[in-house]
């Protein structure tokens, strides 16, 4: 999609809307006995212990896939045509990173549902890019956001009796708007903070006379 011109979301947009338009399709021609609405809101009770097993494992591998090229993800997410230039192997970055995101969708769908999945991945990053601006303290910010929303949401989920995925994904957007109040009251305390100190600084400047007429003419 890069060698056209397409940008990545456009790519995954056209891929995912034709994906879940052609399951769709298969689910209407052909006969199963697949509930459709497990699967577009997601249904707790229809996980068992093998999805347990593959959930586990896709955790466990995208944590070491994370902890291994650290370094590398970072570089190539940030700006990758200098990482390019320094011998990082960017399309092979971004290729492990789609693989490590595609599995732990597939992984996750069964409770979330294929409607809200995409809410429920990016929710939690966004919310703590609002709060932080470094890298390491994002993906731990983001796990524990993650973490809370789905044990929140779950929780939500058997006492209200809704289905598990939009739980999850309402607790997960409850979350991201505590800290865009938050991380907005924080930015603009900061802008008076500063444009406190600036003024200071100009009355200094000025001297100790100009600054006692300009405070009896305030």
């Amino acid at each position: 999609a890069a060698r056209r011109g397409l940008h990545h979301d456009a790519a995954i947009g056209i891929v995912t809307t034709a994906a879940f338009a052609l399951g769709i399709a298969v689910l209407a021609i052909v006969p199963t006995r697949l509930n459709l609405e497990a699967v577009l809101f997601g249904n707790i009770l229809g996980v068992d212990a093998r999805d347990l097993t593959v959930t586990a494992v896709v955790a466990v591998a995208a944590t070491a896939t994370l902890f291994v090229g650290y370094k590398r993800l970072v570089f190539t997410v940030f700006d990758p045509e200098v990482a390019a230039v320094h011998g990082v192997p960017v399309r092979h970055i971004e290729l492990g990173l789609n693989l490590v995101t595609a599995a732990v969708v597939v992984a996750s769908v069964r409770v979330l549902g294929a409607l809200l999945i995409a809410a429920a991945v990016v929710l939690p990053a966004a919310g703590a890019r609002l709060v932080t601006r470094s890298f390491a303290a994002l993906v731990g910010l983001a796990i524990a956001l993650g973490t809370t929303a789905s044990v929140l949401g779950l929780y939500a989920s058997f006492h209200l009796d809704v289905p598990s995925g939009p739980a999850i994904v309402l607790v997960g957007t409850l979350g991201f708007l505590i800290a865009y109040v938050v991380s907005g009251t924080a930015a603009r305390r900061a802008r008076r903070s500063g444009a406190r100190e600036r003024e200071v600084g100009r009355l200094s400047e000025r001297g100790p006379v100009d600054a006692t007429r300009t405070q009896v003419r305030a």
